[in-house]
């Protein structure tokens, strides 16, 4: 399981049980300029076009969800 500071243990794939990992959730209305901006910074450093793409998926998936959901600031009165 990762760890996450704010959500505590995740079981996902192949992470390690100590790796800590960073979550946005669709909720977050910083979250589409995030991904915009890490979409950059890969394509800059060669990440293979799959990744990219994947990346532009869910950017595209959580421009969808946000059109018909609420989204807030981030805050970081919940962080452990």
């Amino acid at each position: 399981m990762a760890m996450d500071r704010k959500y505590g243990y995740i079981k996902l794939g192949t992470m390690g049980e100590d790796e800590p990992v960073f979550i946005l959730r669709a909720q977050d209305r910083l979250m589409p300029h995030v991904l915009a901006h890490y979409i950059e910074l890969c394509t800059e450093a060669g990440s293979p076009e799959h990744h990219i793409e994947g990346i532009r998926a869910v950017a595209g998936d959580v421009e969808r969800w946000q059109a018909d959901h609420m989204t807030k600031t981030p805050s970081s009165d919940t962080m452990k």
